[in-house]
């Protein structure tokens, strides 16, 4: 079998670009890979087609060998590695596809058959705690065991106090709404100071959250491994990491009681595989990252299946009925968990592409949270 073609899918769905490839073969074979970003989608799309030329006429089953090619030399980075991950991902759902076996039984077969998952993304858009309260009592009938929210809002929103205090009142309240088997989990976005973020962790110590997420910028690991010792909340983080190498500090600083490598920018299922046993090491848990489209979801599906030390997947709960209108069944989630499709491959036969013809389109919007005012 040989590689003869990488095409590219991209379109803004809502409030980021959708990217899939696809990589066909000369035995009408295709796999089906994602990098899907909320930033610098096309500079990723020029990567993948500089790739292409030295991946056509290559057997698709030298996965570990055409990753390490693509890596080495001028390497790593969010654009390089985003594309990266979308072809080892098209390639392992190839593999699959050619021997007739999900790639969670490639891997040495699965730890767990349903996958827990949490809703992302029910902050978007709201402003008052009853909002929130509200979203997350939603969540929790349509059978999701836990929610990630946003309490500090867009930078400049609010004053450190008035933060603060929403802060307080919006975890309260949806700890008291929920009950104390509910899981929250507390997106912080980069956007403290490790002054606040000790300050809030303290405060949010009573109503028991899993974690709080990227309290402070990416970038100074040793800062991220120092406020880790100050915090009384877990700290999650490395969405925006991507190799083992960037993760290797934070696991040694013990910077992080849960790790979030994303399927589609740390290297694919061949990296964060590794990622993940790196991890396990240092008994840190892996919660992988996933706000993208369905082929997202299904590779952070092979990893949670094969992992001892993975914790809960992410999904993004806006999205829902478009990703299973995308990828098709393997993207159902019932009463709190996705399963394993037991089909060659990601488990996705096809994407349904004309799903998204009616979205919107064009260029990418400036979000609130990445202008500066003053």
């Amino acid at each position: 079998m040989k590689i003869t073609g990488i095409e590219v899918f991209s379109r803004y769905v809502r409030w980021r670009e959708w990217l899939f490839i696809r990589v066909s073969t000369d035995e009408g074979l295709h796999g089906w890979g994602e990098a899907s970003t909320s930033d610098r989608g096309q500079a990723v799309v020029g990567a993948i087609k500089h790739f292409t030329p030295r991946l056509l006429g290559r057997d698709p089953s030298a996965i570990e060998l055409i990753w390490r090619d693509l890596y080495t030399g001028w390497r790593g980075g969010p654009v390089v590695n985003s594309a990266i991950s979308a072809i080892d991902g098209a390639l392992w759902d190839l593999q699959g596809k050619r021997l007739g076996e999900p790639i969670w039984k490639l891997l040495g077969g699965p730890i767990r058959h349903k996958v827990r998952v949490y809703a992302g993304g029910i902050s978007r858009w709201l402003d008052s705690v009853s909002d929130h309260v509200d979203g997350s009592i939603r969540a929790r009938k349509e059978g999701y065991r836990g929610v990630k929210v946003n309490p500090f809002g867009s930078p400049g929103q609010r004053s450190e106090t008035e933060s603060l205090r929403f802060s307080e009142e919006l975890v309260r309240g949806i700890r008291d709404a929920n009950g104390l088997d509910f899981e929250i989990y507390l997106e912080c976005a980069e956007r403290l100071t490790p002054r606040i973020a000790i300050e809030a962790s303290h405060m949010f110590q009573p109503f028991r959250p899993v974690w709080m997420e990227e309290p402070i910028p990416t970038g100074n690991t040793k800062a991220m491994c120092s406020l880790a010792r100050q915090m009384s909340v877990p700290i999650a983080c490395g969405e925006k990491m991507f190799s083992r190498q960037d993760f290797r500090e934070l696991l040694e600083g013990e910077g992080a009681a849960f790790i979030q490598p994303d399927l589609t920018h740390a290297g694919g299922i061949t990296e964060v595989l590794k990622i993940a046993a790196a991890a396990d090491t240092y008994f840190v848990q892996i919660a992988p990252h996933n706000s993208g489209g369905p082929i997202s979801a299904a590779m952070a599906m092979q990893i949670a299946a094969v992992s001892p030390n993975f914790y809960v997947l992410e999904t993004a709960q806006p999205e829902y009925e478009l990703r299973c209108t995308v990828g098709g069944e393997a993207m159902e989630i019932h009463s709190g968990y996705m399963h394993l499709s037991n089909k060659p491959g990601l488990g996705i036969p096809d994407l349904d592409l004309t799903a998204l013809e009616e979205e919107a389109h064009g260029d990418e919007p400036v979000y609130a949270w990445r202008a500066f005012s003053e």
